[in-house]
């Protein structure tokens, strides 16, 4: 079912996917912009070492291992400390939050060229662990750095529109609202990594603690 506004924490669970998502979107612009692979997702960064081994271009394969392992133990992190998807109280998010804030800092530490592969690898690493956090909510499936499996969701509700066999509902408003934040992310990220360049990421890791504190408010209000 989807998490109405009357539905303790639902709310604000929606106002944390947006903020997540739009925080996603920044850091893989910025990653991006810097001349490197995706780090918030990984179907594009294969698809493309893919192609690039089949033309025997070898450049990439180091880049894309250390992304997808990083990726890949950031929600091995998650699952280890927080122990469920599904949104809850007695759920460590602000240490988490506070653990990928950490981990973006020390990721626009090293963006610089003689250390670009261990700061890649740590900006996936956040990004696997954000991924993993609480990806459901009474029901509901959010990804927040990723949009294929969201774009997936909205196109199978507008189909259901179509054949009358479903309204427009708050999920697809909410769905919508996550592509349109990531959107808007990776714009001001890739806008930002121009300016700033690799800087660019401390963005990223301040909005996140931001996010840990905001959080740590509302659980001790007992909204969560």
């Amino acid at each position: 079912m989807y998490p109405r506004s009357q539905v303790t924490g639902g709310r604000w669970f929606n106002v944390g996917a947006l903020v997540l998502s739009g925080i996603a979107g920044f850091c893989n612009s910025a990653v991006l912009e810097q001349g490197s692979l995706a780090v918030s997702h990984l179907t594009g960064s294969i698809t493309r070492v893919s192609v690039e081994l089949a033309e025997r271009d070898y450049s990439n394969i180091v880049p894309l291992v250390v992304i997808v392992s990083a990726f890949f133990l950031g929600a091995v992190l998650s699952g280890a400390v927080v122990g469920s998807r599904e949104l809850g109280s007695g759920r460590r998010y602000t240490a988490m939050l506070a653990v990928e804030s950490l981990l973006l800092v020390i990721a626009a530490a090293l963006a610089r060229e003689e250390t670009a592969l261990p700061s890649i690898g740590i900006a996936a690493l956040a990004c696997g662990l954000q991924n993993a956090l609480a990806s459901s909510f009474r029901g509901l499936i959010i990804r927040t750095t990723h949009m294929t499996g969201l774009v997936t969701d909205l196109g199978f509700h507008v189909g259901q529109v179509i054949a009358a066999r479903r309204r427009v509902d708050g999920q697809f408003t909410l769905q919508l609202t996550i592509l349109i934040s990531f959107t808007i992310g990776g714009i001001l990220g890739a806008v930002a990594a121009t300016q700033v360049g690799s800087k660019s990421l401390y963005v990223c890791a301040a909005a996140v603690a931001v996010s840990a504190m905001g959080y740590e408010v509302l659980r001790r209000r007992g909204v969560f």
